[in-house]
C-alpha cells in the first residue's frame, strides 16, 4: 500500500498542470504516457488495497466509533 501511495503521489505531482513548465522541463523530455499508466494503475491498486485494509479492520473501526459516539 505504501509503494502504491508513493508511486501515485510522485507521478501525480509530476503530472500537475504547470509544474513541468515551472521546472523548465517540457513534455518531450518526459514520457508522460508511461507516467500516466503508472499513475492510473498505482491509484487503482491503492484504492483496492485501502478497501481491503478497511474490510480487514472493520471490527476495530466499529468498536472505536461506538466507543467515541457513546461514552
Amino acid at each position: 500500500m505504501l509503494l502504491s501511495f508513493i508511486l501515485c503521489g510522485i507521478t501525480g505531482i509530476i503530472k500537475w498542470p504547470g509544474l513541468i513548465h515551472f521546472l523548465g522541463l517540457n513534455y518531450q523530455s518526459m514520457n508522460i504516457g508511461v507516467m500516466t499508466v503508472i499513475h492510473d494503475w498505482s491509484g487503482l491498486a491503492l484504492c483496492v488495497l485501502t478497501m481491503t485494509h478497511v474490510i480487514m479492520h472493520r471490527k476495530w473501526l466499529v468498536t472505536m466509533t461506538r466507543r467515541k459516539l457513546h461514552p
